[in-house]
């Protein structure tokens, strides 16, 4: 991974603290948004290679956030993870549009996350 990844939604991804919002721990930096608005408008810049994403955000849904990631970037890693089981329709339609992303639900201890996101960077 590179030194500006992943991306990570604050509230579920605790690391070492760091300056602008970037987070340093287990092998990785990750910057936190509290807005997905934000997390775009950074990776035109920052060049992610990996989007850690809840589904279910203000402004911008995590399935869309992810499909824009991807059209900037199309080698970026997209992990999701919901608390809610009721929006399968974000599912269906992610996957009818040929993505092919896991979710993870929540709540999930950290070293779920650190292993799915492991996980990632063994994928081809």
């Amino acid at each position: 991974m590179s030194e500006t990844g992943p991306h990570a939604h604050p509230e579920d991804f605790a690391l070492e603290g760091g300056e602008n919002g970037q987070q340093r721990g287990m092998g990785f930096l990750a910057t936190a948004f509290t807005d997905p608005l934000e997390a775009l408008q950074s990776a035109k810049t920052e060049r992610p290679d990996v989007l850690v994403t809840d589904v279910i955000m203000p402004n911008l849904n995590g399935i869309d956030l992810a499909s824009q990631f991807k059209a900037l970037y199309p080698n970026c890693k997209i992990l999701l993870f919901s608390g809610m089981s009721n929006y399968s329709e974000f599912f269906v339609a992610a996957y009818e549009a040929g993505m092919r992303i896991p979710v993870l639900s929540k709540p999930l201890h950290p070293r779920q996350l650190l292993a799915a996101i492991r996980a990632l960077e063994t994928e081809d």
